[in-house]
């Protein structure tokens, strides 16, 4: 007999069902208590359950309704194979061919889409398998139909399906559920069924899932435990849309606006169960309407009675809030303060009694850690799990098998083959730890690796040669192991790269590991059986990650091996052989890693989900977030050619129906408190954003109770949240008699409140003025009485860092460039290619071999576009001047320079013939420049027969007039004064900056010792941002130390000092000539 229990209190069903099996427990010792339920959630929150009222939950035998449906047909229809010819991954795999082959009896549009790709066969295979299986559940008459030959007057689509359904059945009469289904229910018999089983926790059900319920009725006991959201009867309410569509609409057709809006789906179920003709015991579990409701109480107490809502009768209490946020990661930082605040004036409530659902639980994964797995002052952390989350987000080892499948799909870019190196199954095979990781990850960019494996891999994909591939950074670092270190020659077509040979090992196991990835590589771009694509897959993952996983990757090894082996099986059973394209096998293998876990639902803590159907289960507080227009309810089109879309009956489902009373579960699953959050304005422009129409329908639900219009309640219940958590909003209290609309400015409503302590603590502190970084008074200038040469000329390329690092012990920020797999087609490292030709010059080395070696190093784009790019360098090396590149050598001279009690010392070692010679080959950045004058300067005053300085450049060489050895004595003295001073406090000495503004004075000026306006615009120019480029205020060292300043540095009289003193009185008395270094040699 069916026993009907109905309840919107899942609780009292499980309450019932546990006293059901302590009252009366199967007679048979070791027979198992044959239970039915919708989800694995559904399944574990009843075995929570029992074991917390019993004591104990054990010989308990869950079932999906398909799968009780399945193995009734294997027990009474002996005939019936293990895995039924029609599941929907069996019948992908019969499918196919058949699409394959029988394209002329498409319509153009699929005979189109199947030519558009080597993988739209499978696609289109498992759509139609999925809409076939549909059929099956909830149009099986259509298929009897087709069977016998004819039509059901259902479209142009109708024809071509039914051909194709005819081909199937005809492979395997009789073999599919609803060929089944009268058979099944005509064999059942008492003496083969257990003594009764339990439905629980059922909210909708398709029509042959109950059939079979009611059938089984008939021959044993069915206790159907069902969530009915009304104690009323309320089958024939009507939507809002059709009565909006009666010129007079009834109000008892109505119902609860709710109710007729979102419970389409429960609604067809239960109207089915209640106009079944089957003898039926009904046993109603509803609670009764509390003497002092809450705001929520009341909101399901008119639910569960059917009654519309009253104008007036209830008031916002706080048991349900909406909050509106600008992102997800503000959606959970308001979250966490409310439930602090909710654990700490409940202390009933814990952890474990929350639930947050979101549409997508994966949007919000990344933050939930960051927010709720970390304290802060006033926010502890708080305990949490995840569920439906992704085998590869969870399972490393799983993440590693979807890095490799893209990778055979791939042209090895960097950014797919350097995560693996983040595997640490691949580093614990492989014997890489974490050194060896960085080291290999850095050693990629100097090797200028982009993409391609090599040469053969190049050509196939429209490239030539081997420049940029993982062969050309191989072959040159094993050269780097054996030669000697300091060898600059090639050796057919590769040049060395030196490295440290302590890291040897490491990168000949990444060379090793890469060369068996490229052997995969070619296997798998040919067609192969199912046996040999598993075969790939898994000589694949053991060569990458070894045969025997940590234990942390057994259980998802396990699960690979399992997937496969249904892969397998369900392939044999349709009876397909023909070989794969590769596209087609790694879609397909990608989705064994697409699969979402419930592993961790309601395994403590705080449950964090996403709202999946038919698992609305009770908890005190409630959470959904992600309420936006547009995510929910969820978009999930019907295929196009889908007949149940186009003929929609009562009892069908559809995604947005599901998630519309999902909605609903949801209101009527929370105890005592609702939260509701959606994204409602842009983090960027700050507008306002408008919240899911469901949300809507709730606000005006609620208005109406408070008698309200939607708007005004919105403006007053709706919070609006800041930008940021440390808005001084969360932190301002609101004054005795202050209403929430006084607070509404801007659109942002409702009293806030904040928990962090330290945001409290820092918007509490009055606020001052920043204080310099250094102060007015100027110390005496000391130092160590011996400066070398490299320390001055060091301290005068960048005054400001120099002090910091050798004061303070400052490091500017790391920053580390992601890898870039894209092909460059500009020269990336110039200057270096630039320096290249200006030593071959030098050296007298032939330009061909130069070329060679640049192409060897991937310096220069592949093929003609390298030599073009190349030809203004080779014609630069080729003009300089050859006098100056054969001028002969002279001996070093060592100097000494006393002043003050200070000693300069070093030694001159780029002493020619013809003065001095330096060599850059790109063009002098401030910095070089003023390093290059003070080299000169310094060769002035030391050097008694002191020549000209000349600088060999491609870009810009110059020659620098010698000075008179007591001018130049008196102006290194000058530097070294302020040198002396800036080991005691930063300099404002910026060198771009202060050049620009040197260049920019005159002798009148220095007679004046006062800076132009002419010099100060050019200084702010360099100092300050522009629409072209960053100032110099922008670079670390000066941001860190005069940042918070009121006034510029460069209006500062120390900064007009260190120009009128220092850099204008060397750039008149030194200012470049026209170099003669252009002359063709």
């Amino acid at each position: 007999m069916l026993h009907l229990y109905s309840s919107n209190r899942l609780e009292f069903l499980a309450e019932t069902a546990v006293a059901l099996m302590q009252a009366a427990p199967p007679e048979a010792v070791f027979a198992p208590e044959e239970i039915v339920v919708q989800s694995q959630g559904m399944r574990r929150y009843l075995n929570h359950y029992l074991a917390e009222r019993s004591g104990i939950a054990a010989n308990l035998n869950f079932s999906l309704p398909a799968a009780l449906s399945w193995q009734l047909t294997r027990r009474f229809l002996p005939d019936a194979p293990r895995l039924n010819p029609f599941a929907p991954e069996v019948l992908r795999w019969r499918l196919l061919p058949l699409l394959e082959s029988a394209d002329s009896a498409l319509p153009a549009v699929l005979q189109g889409y199947l030519k558009s790709s080597t993988a739209a066969a499978y696609h289109l295979a498992g759509r139609l398998a999925d809409v076939f299986d549909q059929y099956l559940v909830y149009r099986p008459h259509w298929l009897a139909q087709w069977e016998q030959g004819k039509l059901n007057g259902l479209g142009a689509d109708e024809a071509w399906q039914a051909a194709l359904w005819r081909t199937l059945a005809a492979e395997a009469p009789a073999a599919h559920r609803a060929a089944q289904h009268e058979r099944l229910l005509a064999a059942l018999t008492p003496a083969r069924l257990p003594q009764r089983y339990l439905a629980f926790g059922i909210s909708t059900l398709a029509p042959v899932y109950l059939d079979l319920l009611q059938a089984l009725a008939e021959h044993t006991d069915v206790h159907l435990f069902a969530v009915n959201p009304s104690q009323q009867y309320w089958g024939d309410i009507q939507s809002p849309k059709r009565l909006a569509a009666q010129a007079e609409p009834v109000a008892e057709e109505a119902g609860h606006l709710l109710l007729s809006s979102l419970g389409k789906q429960g609604r067809d179920f239960f109207d089915r169960l209640a106009v079944s003709t089957r003898a039926m015991e009904q046993v109603e579990l509803f609670p009764a309407p509390s003497e002092s409701p809450s705001l929520l109480q009341y909101l399901q107490a008119d639910i569960q009675l059917l009654r519309l809502p009253e104008k007036g009768s209830a008031q916002m209490d706080g048991s349900i809030v909406i909050q509106a946020a600008h992102s997800p990661l503000r959606e959970l930082q308001i979250l966490k303060e409310h439930l602090l605040r909710r654990l700490a004036d409940n202390p009933e409530l814990q952890p474990h009694h929350i639930a947050v659902l979101t549409p997508a639980v994966e949007d919000y994964l990344p933050f939930i850690h960051a927010v709720f797995g970390e304290a802060a002052p006033g926010s502890r952390a708080l305990p949490y799990s995840v569920a439906d989350v992704r085998l590869s987000r969870s399972q490393p080892l799983m993440l590693l098998a979807e890095q490799l499948i893209a990778l055979m799909q791939s042209r090895f870019e960097t950014e797919r083959l350097l995560p693996l190196l983040d595997a640490q199954a691949v580093r614990r095979h492989w014997q890489i730890d974490e050194t060896d990781a960085e080291f290999l990850r850095r050693s990629v960019a100097e090797l200028n690796v982009h993409w391609g494996a090599d040469a053969e891999m190049r050509a196939e994909h429209g490239g030539s040669g081997k420049v940029f591939t993982w062969q050309q950074a191989t072959e040159r670092s094993v050269l780097g192991w054996l030669l000697p270190e300091g060898e600059d020659t090639l050796w057919q077509g590769a040049h060395p790269w030196p490295v440290d040979l302590a890291r040897q090992p490491a990168q000949a196991a990444w060379f090793v590991l890469l060369g068996k990835l490229r052997e995969h590589h070619r296997r798998w771009q040919s067609p192969a059986s199912i046996e040999g694509w598993i075969e790939r897959f898994r000589a694949l993952l053991t060569d990458a990650a070894g045969d025997t996983p940590a234990e942390a990757d057994q259980a998802a090894w396990q699960q690979i091996s399992q997937d496969l082996a249904a892969w397998q099986e369900e392939a044999a059973l349709a009876g397909y052989t023909a070989a794969l394209p590769p596209d087609t096998a790694c879609q397909h293998l990608r989705r064994f890693f697409g699969q979402s876990s419930e592993a961790a639902f309601l395994r403590g803590g705080i449950t964090f989900c996403s709202m999946v159907p038919m698992r609305s289960l009770p908890f005190d507080t409630v959470c959904l977030l992600g309420l936006n227009d547009g995510k929910y309810p969820r978009q999930t089109p019907a295929p196009a050619f889908d007949l149940i879309a186009r003929h929609p009956q009562s009892g069908d489902r559809s995604r947005r129906d599901d998630d519309r009373y999902l909605f609903l579960e949801s209101l009527l699953s929370a105890r005592s408190h609702l939260y509701l959050s959606y994204i409602g304005r842009d983090h960027l422009k700050d507008e306002a954003q408008a919240p899911s129409p469901l949300l809507s329908e709730l606000i005006d639900t609620l208005a109406q109770m408070a008698g309200q219009s939607s708007a005004d309640f919105a403006a007053a219940h709706v919070r609006q949240h800041p930008l940021q958590a440390f808005s001084t909003r969360y932190f301002i209290p609101q004054h005795d008699g202050e209403s929430s609309a006084e607070l509404s400015e801007n659109g942002l409503s409702g009293s806030l409140s904040g928990l962090r302590q330290d945001y409290a603590q820092a918007l509490n502190q009055p606020a001052a003025e920043a204080a310099p970084f250094i102060g007015d008074t100027l110390p005496e200038a000391a130092g160590e009485p011996t400066v070398s040469l490299d320390s001055f000329l060091n301290f005068w390329s960048n005054p400001v860092r120099y002090w910091l690092r050798h004061t303070l012990q400052w490091k500017g920020p790391y920053a580390d460039r992601p890898a870039d797999s894209a092909e460059p087609y500009a020269i990336e490292h110039p200057d270096e290619v630039k320096q290249r030709y200006l030593d071959a010059r030098r050296h007298r080395e032939d330009f061909a071999q130069t070329e060679a070696k640049l192409q060897a190093d991937s310096l220069l784009p592949a093929g003609l576009l390298g030599e073009i790019l190349q030809e203004p360098e080779r014609t630069a090396a080729k003009q300089l001047d050859s006098e100056l590149l054969a001028s002969p050598r002279e001996p070093d001279f060592p100097f000494r320079f006393e002043y003050g009690g200070h000693t300069l010392v070093g030694s001159l070692t780029h002493l020619h013939q013809h003065g001095q010679i330096f060599y850059h080959a790109a063009e002098l950045k401030a910095p070089a420049e003023i390093r290059l004058w003070l080299q000169h300067l310094v060769y002035c005053a030391v050097h008694p027969k002191a020549q000209a300085t000349h600088l060999v450049s491609l870009d810009s060489p110059q020659t620098l007039p010698p000075l008179p050895q007591t001018e130049a004595a008196e102006q290194l003295a000058r530097w070294f004064d302020y040198y002396l001073l800036g080991q005691q406090q930063p300099l404002p000495f910026f060198p771009r900056t202060s050049l620009a503004a040197a260049k920019a004075c005159t002798a009148k000026d220095l007679a004046a010792q006062r800076l132009p306006e002419k010099a100060l615009t050019a200084a702010r120019g360099k100092y300050r941002d522009s629409r072209d480029y960053p100032g110099q205020n922008q670079d670390r060292e000066v941001a860190q130390v005069y940042g918070r300043d009121e006034d510029e540095p460069i209006n500062s009289p120390l900064f007009a000092r260190l120009v009128l003193e220092l850099l204008a009185p060397l750039h008149l008395c030194i200012a470049p000539k026209e170099s003669k270094g252009k002359k063709a040699g």
